[in-house]
């Protein structure tokens, strides 16, 4: 699975894309054409999800 994200810390917005396989996330940032560079890869089992969105982001009005 793949899909394009936006990073969002404060004022700053990264696009980045997100490929998902079995074990691992991989998080890239577009290069020319179909190419990418490599950014992060994240081990599945070291990953952690919350439920808790309005804590940790500000909502836009």
């Amino acid at each position: 699975m793949e899909g394009k994200v936006q990073l969002t810390a404060g004022m700053q917005t990264q696009d980045r894309y997100f490929f998902l396989f079995t074990d691992l996330l991989v998080i890239a940032k577009a290069k020319s054409g179909s190419n990418y560079k490599l950014k992060y890869r994240i081990r599945i089992c070291e990953l952690w999800t919350a439920a808790c969105l309005d804590d940790v982001c500000e909502l836009q009005s």
